[in-house]
């Protein structure tokens, strides 16, 4: 698909801005508001792929590097098949997304469903074996399978395809070794560092730390963390931009073992999940696992089911081109939503048809991420006085009465926080 250039877009957008200021609705020529709208369903349809296009996918969700054991046709089959798995779970949010019966069948056509691959030594000192034999260094095969095959083979089969926007998580870490309980620095422990960005990562997580500077000790101290003390926590973290908090303690158990406790907080809701008797890897692995497993439970698209529903979601405070740009590239993100059309336009109000995977509460949690949009109780803007079925009994007086009308039709109400 071919994109209009930046500048094009921004004279048709001078030109709606012109259009629109200092004229009443009622006096607007009636064919300056048909050309008002055709203009503003064409900048909606321009920005939904202009806007899409310069927001950058978390990574690349639609490849992957796994261990191979030699580079013959089987072997090779053998290692796609193992690394369109790992897609499968990182698209898919879900770890256990392998068992089902199903994604073995997309799993065993990896081999037509690749478009890049290509292999590589692993870049150590050589290894030898007891009997001081050279070991052969560790290959691996990397490769990038097509987005839209696997996500229609996906949704044919009732898979989620969370491919857009997911929330950002904070994590903080503390450690508990014999009776001294510390908030782990992950950015002064490499090893640990590279593990846990790693499985993020696999996971399809887009992770963050904290910086442990003397501002957040200030204000969260071990104890803090290991009593889940949430004032103390939410108020440590709300200078990182985040969407959740994932917060672990791990206590060493002796013999290598390890209590792996966790804790996710999201704006509305706390849950916790934890096992004991862990390895060091595992007991890491549980918390960027056990969290976006939960994750992907709330905001990945539902699959299946009835299709999308249909609904009129108005949006305020669209006042200038940078906030027209800003909601177009907010709903261009959104897994939920499968079609969309302007209803209606009027000031800084957009009336939007969009149709979502999942209805209300889908489109709800997944326009709540980033903090850009607040939700209004659309039940509470409804103006009483006005009419609101538009029959021949009761037509409404006047185009700005006809607007009210159709905007207290609608199922949600979204303002842009600038």
């Amino acid at each position: 698909m071919k994109y209009l250039p930046l500048d094009l877009l921004a004279v048709t957008l001078n030109l709606l801005r012109v259009k629109s200021i200092h004229m009443p609705y009622h006096i607007v020529p009636v064919k300056l508001r048909y050309m008002k709208l055709r203009i503003t369903s064409l900048l909606f349809l321009l920005s939904m792929s202009v806007f899409g296009l310069a927001h950058a996918e978390l990574g690349d969700l639609y490849s992957a590097e796994v261990p191979a054991n030699g580079e013959d046709a089987s072997q090779r089959n053998r290692a796609l098949s193992t690394a369109l798995a790992e897609v499968m779970v990182r698209v898919s949010g879900s770890g256990s997304v392998t068992s089902r019966p199903a994604a073995g069948a997309i799993v065993g056509q990896a081999s037509n469903l690749v478009q890049q691959y290509r292999y590589r030594l692993e870049d150590v000192d050589p290894a030898v074996n007891e009997a001081g034999d050279l070991l052969p260094p560790k290959r691996f095969l990397w490769a990038r399978f097509d987005k839209i095959s696997v996500n229609r083979l996906m949704r044919q089969a009732d898979i989620p395809v969370w491919s857009g926007q997911r929330p950002r998580v904070l994590l903080w870490l503390g450690l508990q070794t014999n009776a001294s309980r510390q908030l782990h620095n992950l950015d002064a422990d490499s090893k640990n560092l590279k593990l846990i960005s790693q499985r993020a990562q696999k996971r399809g997580m887009p992770l963050q730390l904290p910086l442990l500077d003397l501002e957040d000790q200030s204000k969260l101290s071990a104890a803090d963390l290991w009593a889940d003390y949430e004032t103390a926590i939410r108020e440590a973290s709300a200078r990182y931009p985040n969407d959740v908090i994932l917060t672990g303690r791990l206590r060493d158990q002796g013999e290598g073992r390890w209590g792996s406790q966790w804790t996710l907080l999201s704006q509305s809701e706390i849950e916790t999940f934890g096992e004991t008797g862990l390895g060091w890897r595992a007991a890491l692995r549980l918390g960027i696992d056990g969290a976006q497993d939960l994750l992907a439970a709330k905001y990945a698209p539902a699959s299946g089911g009835d299709g999308p529903e249909k609904l009129l979601v108005r949006f305020t405070q669209i006042d200038s081109q940078k906030a027209y740009g800003q909601l177009m590239a907010i709903l261009a993100r959104q897994d939920s939503i499968t079609k969309s059309s302007l209803d209606e336009v009027q000031g800084d109000t957009l009336l939007m048809n969009l149709w979502v995977r999942g209805g209300r509460s889908a489109l709800a949690r997944g326009l709540a991420l980033g903090g850009e949009l607040f939700q209004q109780d659309t039940e509470a803007l409804i103006d009483e006085s006005v009419p609101v079925v538009n029959n021949k009994e009761s037509p409404p007086s006047s185009p700005e009465e006809a607007l009210e009308q159709r905007e207290a039709q609608a199922d949600m109400t979204f303002s842009l926080l600038h």
